[in-house]
């Protein structure tokens, strides 16, 4: 599982995730993440930039877009997708 929270750690994740594919090609790599996560083969369960906020009032409005990220999460965490390796990247 990867997650990064803004456009640059979605670059950063995306060349770890193109290296670990490169040496796995049978990895199977999710989490949430932007375009350059999807280019390297991460299954994007949320786009970060549908969960970035600033200010207040902001949050308040996206506070469900946060709360479903977060519930989805922490689902895979404790279910049968568990993986074996979370990277949390700038977020």
């Amino acid at each position: 599982m990867m997650v990064a929270g803004e456009a640059s750690g979605d670059a950063q994740a995306a060349k770890l995730a193109a290296a670990m594919a490169a040496r796995d090609p049978a990895l199977s790599l999710y989490g949430v993440g932007g375009a350059a996560m999807r280019r390297a083969g991460v299954e994007t369960r949320f786009d970060s930039g549908d969960l970035s906020v600033m200010g207040f009032t902001e949050a308040l409005g996206g506070i469900g877009r946060i709360r479903r990220c977060y519930r989805d999460l922490k689902s895979c965490l404790r279910g049968t997708e568990r993986p074996d390796l979370v990277v949390l990247v700038d977020f």
